[in-house]
C-alpha cells in the first residue's frame, strides 16, 4: 500500500510541475507583444529547469525566447538548448518553424565566436528558407552569415553576403531591411577603401531609409555618409550629413558627436571641437564612446597647449583602457565560468534525471511485481478454496447418503424384527421362511455397503480437516512461545466462530451431542478444539493455560460425554458418532 501512495505522490507531483511549466509557457505568449518584459520574467523564471521540459515545452520556450531576442533584444538561449529545440521541430514541427529555429541557431553559436558551426547551420536554414520562398527569412540568414564573414575579416564574403540579403529583402518588400543591408555594404567598401563605392551603396541606402525607416535608421545611414566624406576629405560634405545625423537621432547621436569633435580637431576648429565633446558625454549604447572622448580631450587639451591637462586625459584614457580592457577579460571568465556553471548544472540535472526515472522504473517493476504476487496468490487461494468446497460438497452428499442408508437400514432393521418374530410363530410356513432369509441376505450386504462408507466419510472428513486453513493457522498459532500469565486466549472470537462454523457442517454429529448434553463455555470450545487432533502443548499454547489444566479439561468432558474407556480419544468419540 506504501509503494502505491509513494507512486501516486511521485506522479502527482511530476504532472503539477509540468502543468505549472505549461501555465506559464501559455502565459508568456499572451505577453510577448503586449508586454514583452512581462513575458521575458516569466520565460526567465523557467529558464533554470531544462531537465523538466518535454521536447515540446523545451521547443515552444526557445521559439518565444528567440522572438523576445528580436523585440527587445534580449539574449538567446544556449546553443545546445536551441539545438534541442532544431531537432524536435525537425521531427514534429513545419518546415517554416525548423529554417527559424535554425536562423536562431545559427546566432546563437554566432554569439558564442562559434564562426564554422555557426556558418554550418546558416547554410541549411538559408536553403529550407530559399526552398519556402520566405525572403525575409533568406534575407536575415544572409546578413547574419555576412556578419560572420565580417567578424573573421573576410570582406569579399561579406560583401556578397549583405548583397544577397538585399535581393531576398527585395523579393520580401522589405525596404527598410533592404536599406540597412545597403548600410552594411557601404561600410565594408569603407574597410576596403572603396569610397567611391561605399558612397553610391549609402546614398541608395539613404534613398530608401527616408521612404520605410525611422529616424535612427536614417541617422544611421547619415552618420555613414558623413563618416565615408571625412575618409574622401571632403570634410563640408562630411560636416553636413554628421549633423543631419545629429538631428534625426535625439535618443543616441553621442557617437556622432564624437565624430564630429574629431573632425573639428583634424580642422583646429577648437571650439566647435569642445561643444561637440560636451554633448558627446550623454548616454550611449555605444561603450567605446566615453572611452575615445578620454583621447578626443587630451587632443584638444594638446592643441590649446595645456600640456598638463592633456597628460592628465591621457592618462585616464589609458587608464580606461586598461580598466576596460581588464574588464573585458573579467566578462570572458565570467563567460566561461558561467559556461562551465551551465554545463554542470545541466549535468547534474540530466544525472538527476537519469536517478528519477530510475526510481519510476523501480516503482513500476516493483508494482508490476507486487501485482503478479497478488495475482499469484489469488489464483491459488481461489484454488484451495475450490478444492475446499468440493470436499465440503462431497462429504455433504456422502453424510446425506449415509444418513439414507441408515435410516433404509434402521427400516431393515424393523422389517427384519417384525419377520423374526413372524417367523417364531410361523416357523412352520417354509414360504414364510424363504423372505427371511432374504431379508437377512439384504440386511448382511447393506450392512456391508454401510461399513465401507462410513470408513470413506471418515477419510475424507479427516483429509478436509487435516488440509483446512484453520488447522494451519492453529498450528502456526501453537508455535509462539507464550508465558501462561496473561490467561487470554491466542484464538480470537472471530476464529472461533470459523471454527464452531466448519466442525458443524464436516460433524453435524457433534453439535447435536453438545446441544443435548448442554455443554457451554471453555468445555464447548475444547470439544470443538479437540476434532483438529493437537496435542496437549498445543492445545495448552492455544487457551493460555497449563498443559496439567488442559488434561483436566480433556477430563472432564470425557465425564459430561460419558466415555469410560480410558485409551479413547475425543477425536475417536466423535468419529464414532459419524
Amino acid at each position: 500500500m506504501r509503494i502505491y501512495f509513494l507512486t501516486f505522490i511521485l506522479l502527482l507531483q511530476a504532472c503539477n510541475q509540468s502543468f505549472d511549466i505549461r501555465s506559464d509557457l501559455r502565459k508568456a505568449e499572451k505577453l510577448l507583444y503586449a508586454d514583452p518584459k512581462s513575458s521575458y520574467q516569466l520565460l526567465d523564471s523557467i529558464s533554470s529547469t531544462e531537465t523538466t521540459l518535454s521536447e515540446k515545452e523545451n521547443a515552444f520556450y526557445c521559439m518565444l525566447m528567440a522572438h523576445l531576442s528580436d523585440s527587445i533584444h534580449t539574449d538567446l538561449p544556449s546553443a545546445y538548448r536551441l539545438e534541442k529545440a532544431v531537432s524536435y521541430y525537425k521531427k514534429n514541427g513545419s518546415t517554416q518553424d525548423f529554417a527559424r529555429m535554425s536562423y536562431y541557431q545559427g546566432r546563437s553559436y554566432y554569439n558564442e565566436r562559434k564562426y564554422d558551426k555557426a556558418l554550418a547551420i546558416y547554410m541549411d536554414a538559408l536553403n529550407l528558407a530559399v526552398e519556402l520562398e520566405d525572403w525575409n527569412l533568406a534575407g536575415y540568414i544572409n546578413c547574419y552569415m555576412a556578419d560572420v564573414y565580417n567578424a573573421i575579416l573576410s570582406y569579399p564574403l561579406a560583401k556578397k553576403g549583405y548583397m544577397q540579403g538585399v535581393v531576398c529583402f527585395q523579393k520580401a518588400k522589405n525596404q527598410r531591411n533592404q536599406a540597412l543591408a545597403y548600410r552594411d555594404i557601404g561600410r565594408i567598401c569603407a574597410y576596403s577603401d572603396s569610397l567611391d563605392l561605399a558612397l553610391d551603396y549609402m546614398y541608395m541606402a539613404d534613398s530608401l531609409v527616408k521612404e520605410a525607416g525611422d529616424s535612427a535608421d536614417r541617422a544611421s545611414v547619415l552618420n555613414g555618409l558623413g563618416n565615408i566624406y571625412a575618409l574622401k576629405g571632403d570634410f563640408s560634405s562630411a560636416e553636413k550629413y554628421l549633423w543631419k545625423a545629429v538631428h534625426f537621432d535625439n535618443i543616441d547621436n553621442a557617437p556622432t558627436y564624437k565624430a564630429l569633435a574629431h573632425f573639428y580637431l583634424q580642422h583646429n576648429k577648437l571650439e566647435e571641437a569642445e561643444s561637440c565633446i560636451e554633448k558627446a558625454y550623454k548616454p550611449t549604447a555605444n561603450k567605446y564612446t566615453h572611452l575615445e572622448l578620454s583621447y578626443t580631450n587630451a587632443v584638444l587639451a594638446e592643441k590649446k597647449g595645456d600640456l598638463n591637462s592633456a597628460l592628465f586625459y591621457m592618462k585616464k584614457y589609458i587608464s580606461d583602457a586598461d580598466s576596460i580592457r581588464r574588464l573585458q577579460n573579467d566578462n570572458k571568465i565570467l563567460e566561461i565560468e558561467k559556461k562551465y556553471n551551465n554545463t554542470l548544472y545541466l549535468l547534474e540535472n540530466i544525472e538527476l534525471k537519469n536517478h528519477r526515472l530510475y526510481l519510476y522504473l523501480l516503482c513500476g517493476l516493483l508494482l508490476i511485481l507486487i501485482m503478479s504476487l497478488i495475482l499469484i496468490y489469488q489464483y491459488f487461494l481461489r484454488k484451495r478454496n475450490l478444492r475446499i468446497h468440493q470436499q465440503e460438497i462431497k462429504i455433504h452428499k456422502q453424510t446425506k447418503d449415509l444418513s439414507d442408508l441408515l435410516n433404509a437400514f434402521k427400516i431393515k432393521q424393523l422389517e427384519l424384527s417384525n419377520i423374526t418374530i413372524q417367523l417364531d410363530e410361523y416357523k412352520k410356513k417354509q414360504g414364510l421362511y424363504d423372505d427371511y432369509l432374504c431379508l437377512m441376505e439384504q440386511f448382511q450386504k447393506l450392512s456391508k455397503e454401510n461399513v465401507v462408507l462410513l470408513q470413506s466419510i471418515k477419510e475424507n472428513r479427516f483429509l478436509l480437516i487435516e488440509s483446512s486453513s484453520i488447522k494451519r493457522n492453529l498450528l502456526e498459532l501453537s508455535s509462539t512461545k507464550r508465558l501462561f500469565k496473561k490467561k487470554t486466549s491466542l484464538i480470537t472470537p472471530g476464529l472461533w466462530k470459523k471454527i464452531f462454523s466448519f466442525i458443524d457442517s464436516v460433524f453435524p454429529s457433534i453439535k447435536l451431542m453438545i446441544e443435548e448434553k448442554q455443554i457451554e463455555g471453555r468445555l464447548r470450545q475444547y470439544c470443538y478444539l479437540s476434532v483438529f487432533c493437537l496435542d496437549t502443548n498445543q492445545e495448552a499454547i492455544l487457551l493460555d493455560i497449563q498443559p496439567e489444566s488442559v488434561s483436566k479439561l480433556r477430563f472432564r468432558v470425557k465425564q459430561v460425554l460419558n466415555i469410560t474407556k480410558q485409551n479413547i480419544t475425543l477425536y475417536e468419540y466423535w468419529d464414532g458418532l459419524c
